[in-house]
């Protein structure tokens, strides 16, 4: 007897409401129960999009056009909302590729959690509890008691990951959809979390769709891939054919576009660091109570680091180790307990405005560092607005100019935040004034293979021409 597929697609087809630009073009593919299928393919390359139709999880502007998605026998796209509801977590699971904007501030983790065991399960409250403490501590949280009433803001973007995985997988869901589920995780932690995704596949026969730009990871852990070019399903097959026989051009090119480390370069540390930061101590004020007052918790242990002219300097380290703490601190986002921070041999506080205007941050999440209500040259103008000695023609056509230069073009100068993909959000967070430092806080945590390159031969043009300095945030060495 022919087992039945998990999860069809059929020439599946999306587009832009208003617009009429076509975004997934008559994709298909099948899913059986317990296979690991990965989906590849470069940043808006409508992988996401594809995979959020399973479960009518569209946005607003975008519409279907054609095709069936059968789940279990079931169209998805003509099921009513109450149907949809007690599809969406119970049967189908989803872990979105930035879980700050999928965890709701106002509520504890512990609140957060339990929510999904209430609505589809009967279990009593102290079970809940004992599940939810159980998958907290198998995806790598270090004091799961305290999570439970802890909030999103508390944790650092890896933990917030590990948290989300922890939700979905608290109800064992016939298909775990994973939109780059390790994106914000250490090193260390990936492997962890991706051994869970396979053992939970194995216990349950739970189905995982892995949508990654991480062409090791997907070589590891999936059975069968599709590729997807700017909208299109061009090659699909199995692992082992995909990676060792690619067949269409733009397969072997996304094969070709790992990263690889250039020359090196003659760094000047003779002269004075352009920024030097010496014994940086950080205390997080701990939670107050009516009656209690909070335990200060200590995020930074006396760190001491210099950047000189034209040098990139790499931070590595876990979740959770005071990455992004101390490049937000030598930023002048986060205030230091004690310690020093000089640039180009001065304290900061000499000209606070000048320091802000030549050292500059790119976010690890771009989508909620990003206004939603402005426009994409919007918020790239507004950038320039505290430049000297630029008028309104001046910024407007710097800003079409930066947005040339990090590949996005005029086209996109008039769309929002939600209108773009992930790694097009990323590269509008380029900064349009070229400062004489940038800290990117894993900027390219959520950018596909083949958009590294190109981002990194576009920071090489920006140091070159402005001997700009980056200080790094990496989970990754």
């Amino acid at each position: 007897m022919t087992q039945e597929r998990l999860l069809s697609v059929r020439d599946l087809s999306l587009e832009v409401a208003q617009r009429g630009v076509e975004v997934v073009k008559k994709v298909s593919f099948d899913i059986e129960p317990g296979e690991i299928f990965g989906i590849v393919g470069e940043s808006g390359s409508g992988k996401s999009l594809a995979t959020r139709a399973i479960i009518s999880l569209l946005p607003p502007a975008i519409k279907v056009t054609g095709g069936q998605v059968n789940f279990k026998g079931r169209d998805v796209l003509t099921m009513s909302e109450a149907g949809l509801r007690e599809l969406r977590g119970a049967e189908i699971g989803l872990v979105f590729q930035e879980p700050m904007t999928s965890l709701n501030p106002s509520m504890t983790i512990g609140r957060q959690l339990e929510e999904g065991l209430t609505l589809h399960t009967n279990m009593p409250a102290a079970t809940r509890r004992e599940r939810i403490l159980a998958m907290l501590q198998r995806v790598g949280i270090r004091d799961p008691e305290g999570a439970l009433s802890a909030y999103p803001h508390e944790f650092s973007g890896g933990m917030r990951q590990r948290i989300m995985l922890a939700s979905v997988m608290l109800l064992k869901p016939a298909l775990l959809i994973a939109d780059e589920p390790t994106t914000a995780l250490d090193a260390v932690i990936q492997r962890d979390v991706m051994e869970l995704m396979v053992e939970l596949t194995k216990a349950e026969g739970t189905a995982v769709l892995l949508i990654s730009h991480d062409l090791p990871m997907v070589a590891r852990y999936t059975n069968l891939i599709v590729v997807m070019e700017k909208g299109s399903l061009v090659e699909q097959g199995t692992t082992e054919q995909i990676l060792e026989k690619p067949q269409h051009p733009y397969t072997r090119k996304l094969l070709s576009s790992l990263p690889i480390r250039g020359e090196v370069r003659t760094i000047d540390t003779v002269s004075a660091p352009m920024i030097s930061a010496r014994n940086i101590v950080v205390d997080y004020p701990g939670r107050k109570s009516l009656f209690k007052k909070g335990t200060p918790k200590r995020a930074l242990h006396g760190v001491s680091v210099d950047i000189h002219a034209g040098e990139v300097v790499a931070l590595v380290g876990g979740s959770g180790s005071g990455k992004t703490t101390l490049g937000r601190t030598i930023a002048g986002l986060v205030n230091q307990s004690s310690g020093d921070i000089l640039f180009q041999g001065r304290e900061r506080s000499a000209d606070w405005r000048d320091y802000r205007l030549n050292c500059q941050m790119v976010f690890q999440d771009p989508y909620s560092s990003l206004d939603p209500r402005m426009t994409i040259l919007s918020l790239v103008e507004e950038a320039l607005r505290l430049v000297p000695d630029i008028d309104r023609p001046a910024k407007k056509k710097r800003a079409y100019e930066t947005l040339e230069e990090v590949g996005l073009g005029a086209e996109y100068a008039l769309r929002y935040p939600h209108e773009l993909s992930g790694g097009q959000r990323q590269r509008r967070d380029r900064p349009c004034h070229c400062p004489a430092a940038e800290i990117p806080d894993r900027r390219r945590a959520g950018l596909g293979a083949r958009r590294h390159r190109p981002r990194t031969g576009l920071d090489a043009l920006f140091r070159s021409a402005e001997a700009l300095r980056l200080f790094l945030p990496v989970h990754q060495p």
